[in-house]
């Protein structure tokens, strides 16, 4: 009768594989019959058998038989950022989504969102709405509208130098000196913003700037 020994990894414990047992010399003098040698990192337990998708795991009396996600899957957080899965076993905390599907979401998340725990692909439509949307928002960051139309609130200078257009600039200006404002541009076909050149300053122009500070400092609760 031939005895098997079936190894597992000394580190995850994880099954590798089996092979025929040698003897070992003096036991089995000992006792006048075959005793296997049993060389560490290995036992006489057979694990039961365990289809594709699972693998077995010594617990040092037995096996357990866990799920195997690692070269199916990726694990996927709140935030749809994509783990490999190193671990047997179910995955908590996490999404599980096939490698096809995480390969794409690693490319371009923010064509996905979360909904009701599972990842769904974005429409057309969503993704071009946000894409403007974000456009947008990074407008209103470099500008501020006015009467005049917009203005950027860091002007850079010929030398490199930049200045702050609310507190460097506007306290140098008088009314009727001209500046350059801008329009607002369709964020579905242009990125940068057209020029209005020599545009002069009015004192609605300097009201306006005056409480856009107001509100840079404190907040959009000041009217």
């Amino acid at each position: 009768m031939t005895v098997y020994i079936y190894e597992y990894d000394k580190n995850t414990f994880e099954y590798l594989g089996k092979k025929q047992a040698e003897a070992d010399p003096e036991e089995t003098k000992k006792a006048g019959r075959f005793i296997p040698l049993v060389p560490a990192y290995a036992t006489l337990t057979a694990p039961r058998n365990f289809k594709q998708g699972f693998m077995a795991k010594w617990n040092r009396k037995d096996w357990d038989i866990l799920r195997d996600y690692r070269k199916t899957h990726y694990k996927v957080d709140n935030e749809l950022n994509v783990s490999d899965i190193t671990e047997l076993g179910e995955i908590t905390g996490y999404i599980l989504v096939l490698k096809e599907l995480g390969e794409k979401i690693k490319a371009n998340k923010n064509h996905f969102k979360i909904i009701n725990n599972e990842i769904i692909e974005k429409s057309t439509e969503e993704i071009k709405k946000e894409e403007i949307e974000a456009k947008e928002k990074q407008f209103n960051e470099l500008f501020f509208n006015t009467s005049l139309g917009y203005v950027k609130r860091t002007v850079t200078f010929k030398d490199g130098k930049t200045a702050n257009f609310l507190t460097d600039i506007v306290p140098l200006l008088e009314i009727d000196i001209p500046i350059i404002t801008y329009n607002k541009p369709d964020f579905e076909s242009e990125e940068l913003p057209s020029q209005n050149r020599d545009v002069k300053v009015t004192e609605i122009f300097l009201k306006e700037c005056k409480m856009q500070l107001l509100q840079d400092f404190w907040g959009s609760e000041i009217k």
